[in-house]
């Protein structure tokens, strides 16, 4: 995956532009793509992200998580991008 692209993508949830996506920001997002999550969904998910189980991540956590990707990561994160039609190692966003 093209980092510039992955950026893209990591971009579109940091709305605030604060260098992090947080809770609500990747609540939004999953929104956004069609999912509901609820706040624990949404805690889940972020502990997926962010390797010290905080409540945002920063760019370099979500590429590491979206390159470390693979068909035996089942977490909740992985399940709800599958579940909303997002393709693994293609960024989404529309051009």
């Amino acid at each position: 995956v093209d980092q510039a692209r992955l950026r893209e993508v990591f971009n579109h949830f940091d709305r605030d532009k604060s260098g992090r996506v947080d809770l609500q920001e990747l609540r939004n997002v999953s929104a956004d793509l069609g999912v509901t999550m609820t706040s624990q969904e949404v805690e889940t998910a972020m502990q997926e992200l962010s390797p010290n189980k905080g409540s945002s991540c920063t760019f370099e956590d979500f590429r590491d998580w979206w390159m470390s990707h693979n068909s035996k990561n089942t977490g909740l994160l992985s399940k709800t991008l599958v579940k909303a039609g997002i393709p693994f190692g293609i960024p989404w966003l529309t051009r």
